[in-house]
């Protein structure tokens, strides 16, 4: 399993701006409410992508793609919900902070109600 697998797009694929764009041409092809600022940035980014070596995902950072492959793919542990009857009980999530998640969103009133 090679992990540094870096996908470099062809010249066909990397879009190259004209080097004379203004702001008044950035902020003609954006939509409405598009931050120009942050738009910009965006237009200047590199285009390494680094890609999964066990499915087809790819990442614009190397640090995103390995916790995507250890939490995902690796056999680390596992966190379950300890509310009766729920299928993350059984299935649990591979992260800590996804099991928060769930409980904050999935079991709002049960988490309120015992105080935690």
């Amino acid at each position: 399993m090679e992990l540094d697998t870096v996908f470099q797009p062809t010249t066909a694929t990397t879009i190259t701006p004209p080097l004379e764009v203004g702001l008044d041409d950035i902020q003609r092809i954006l939509p409405v409410g598009v931050d120009v600022s942050t738009a910009t940035t965006t237009l200047t980014r590199s285009t390494t992508r680094y890609i999964c070596a066990d499915c087809p995902s790819t990442f614009s950072r190397k640090t995103d793609r390995d916790r995507h492959a250890s939490s995902l793919h690796g056999a680390g542990p596992k966190f379950y919900c300890q509310i009766q009857g729920c299928r993350f009980g059984i299935q649990g999530f591979p992260r800590r902070d996804k099991l928060v998640d769930h409980m904050r969103k999935g079991h709002r009133d049960t988490v309120q109600a015992n105080g935690v």
